[in-house]
């Protein structure tokens, strides 16, 4: 499955798990939340009525809207008119009779003495059975109301399986108390409100009641509307996964076809999204992996071609080196083949005999020479500490003879150098450079050596290199004048090839009447 399938299949399964947790909610949890809610509604309204009666505003002011039942009490404190006000309308009576007056005074007389603040206190004395007394009294004189009226017919509930909850208690900002418990009757929940207040001319009693909601009511609503919340949340679902996949595998797409173009290594632009997220540091890793990639592919080539000019030159180095070859063998053996056979003035074996001799020492040059090249070509560098100083001053000192005998003036300027090197390829390179400077040099001149930390110079006097043949003198058989004949031309080559080896830059220059070679040293050489 692609990652864009992958993607939306998760993102509707996530949605549709969440779904069916908030559908939980509002079967398992909705109900009794929404129960709570309703009594914190009508204690809310119970108490502002409670506090708005006592403040002396005697008006039914609810905070939040709210159906229930509700009526106000107002006993004033030395009159004998009873107040009743509920939300739809009010009453006010007189008591004319006297025992009455006396039972509601004596309420008024316990009323004066209750402290309000004292919600504990005041529920300890409401439940006395001085005011049960009262109660029972109160309900006895009232019962002649019956003899203004005939009654039909009298029904009595079943009341004796009625179970009352934990009354509980708050005190409002007003000073005055607020009762309020649960009853279960007949199947059905209420909740029932008594507030106690007094005010500067009266006492207030507030009593509310209400039917609770039951869970089981709730619960049948939540299930007819469980279809359309599920397929709300099933389209929800698939708007969302939809969403989510687009802005998931949109990068991505973009991503696969940079990729595609960068795995054929050609000149592209970097790749920028434009975002700051994983998306990014993919980004980022796929630019460098593709400039990294492309940094190798251009050293490779570089590499190949260099490979490929030193085939060519190596080749082409063969072919010069076999036809170096040949020519002193084919000149010997007509040499020998004539003094053999007697032929012309060959016979004179004592005059041409050392022509052949002398062929074949060029011949044994370029051996022992082309030997060298291989064995330190070959054997690889042997990196070790180098007083190249010292070594100086041994390789100058072995041609002193041949100095002498040109008069050949030697000027040596050798600081303190000591380098990592390998010793036997750095000789072999400087007694090179410097044979060439002694076999080239003129009588009565004279070779300046210079050396550092930086490099060394090796000036011969009396005698210049021709531009055409500098331009060309570190190619292989290339000698330094056509008069030249000791020479086989690889001198030189060898300078050059053992210089890149050892990380040495040389150069070959003219100067003022003079030829100099200059070394310069790496870090290391």
């Amino acid at each position: 499955m692609k990652i864009s399938g992958k993607v939306f299949l998760y993102a509707g399964i996530t949605t549709l798990v969440t779904g069916a947790i908030i559908i939980l909610y509002f079967m398992l949890l909705l109900p009794g939340l929404y129960v709570d809610y309703k009594q914190k509604v009508e204690l809310e309204n119970v108490v502002a009525i409670q506090d708005s009666y006592a403040a002396g505003h005697q008006v039914m002011e609810m905070n939040k809207r709210e159906v229930f039942t509700v009526f106000v009490i107002t006993l004033p404190k030395e009159e004998n008119i009873i107040r009743i006000d509920s939300p739809f309308g009010g009453v006010s009576m007189e008591i004319v009779d006297t025992q009455f007056t006396n039972i509601v005074n004596e309420i008024r007389k316990d009323l004066a003495g209750m402290n309000f603040d004292d919600s504990q206190k005041v529920a300890e004395e409401i439940e006395s059975d001085k005011y049960s007394a009262l109660f029972k009294e109160i309900t006895q004189r009232t019962n002649g109301i019956e003899d203004m009226v005939h009654i039909v017919e009298a029904r009595e509930g079943d009341w004796t399986q009625a179970t009352v909850g934990t009354v509980k208690m708050h005190q409002t900002p007003e000073g005055c108390v607020i009762f309020h418990t649960n009853v279960e009757a007949q199947g059905n929940r209420y909740t029932n409100y008594l507030g106690m207040g007094a005010g500067e001319d009266a006492y207030y009693f507030t009593m509310a009641a209400n039917v609770s909601p039951r869970l089981k009511e709730l619960t049948p609503i939540l299930l007819q509307s469980t279809p359309m919340i599920l397929v709300i949340l099933a389209f929800f679902s698939l708007c969302v996964a939809s969403f989510f996949t687009k802005v998931l595998t949109s990068p991505i797409k973009v991503l696969a076809k940079e990729a595609t173009k960068m795995k054929e290594l050609n000149e592209v632009a970097a790749i920028h999204l434009g975002r700051n997220d994983e998306f990014h540091d993919l980004e980022i890793a796929l630019n460098q992996l593709y400039f990294h990639l492309k940094g190798l592919l251009e050293k490779e080539k570089e590499m190949n071609a260099i490979l490929k000019q030193e085939q060519e030159k190596q080749e082409l180095f063969m072919m010069n080196a076999s036809h170096q070859l040949k020519t002193p063998i084919a000149a010997s053996l007509l040499l020998i083949e004539g003094m053999i056979e007697k032929v012309g003035k060959y016979k004179d074996v004592e005059k041409y005999l050392p022509f052949v001799k002398q062929e074949l020492m060029q011949m044994q040059q370029l051996i022992y020479a082309l030997l060298d090249m291989f064995k330190h070509v070959y054997r690889g560098l042997v990196q070790e500490d180098v007083e190249i100083d010292n070594m100086m001053q041994v390789l100058t000192r072995n041609y002193q003879i041949l100095l002498q005998e040109k008069s050949i003036q030697l000027k040596l300027q050798l600081e303190e150098c000591r380098r990592k090197s390998d010793a036997e390829i750095l000789y072999a390179m400087l007694d090179n450079l410097f044979s060439n400077a002694v076999r080239y040099t003129p009588k009565g001149e004279r070779i300046t050596v210079f050396l550092n930390q930086d490099g060394f110079r090796i000036e011969n006097s009396g005698i210049e290199i021709a531009e055409k043949v500098r331009e060309h003198i570190f190619e292989p058989f290339v000698s330094f004048s056509k008069e030249e004949k000791e020479g086989h031309g690889l001198g030189l080559y060898l300078v050059s090839l053992y210089a890149k080896m050892l990380g040495i830059n040389v150069e070959i220059r003219n100067g003022n009447n003079s030829v100099i070679v200059e070394g310069r040293f790496n870090e290391d050489v």
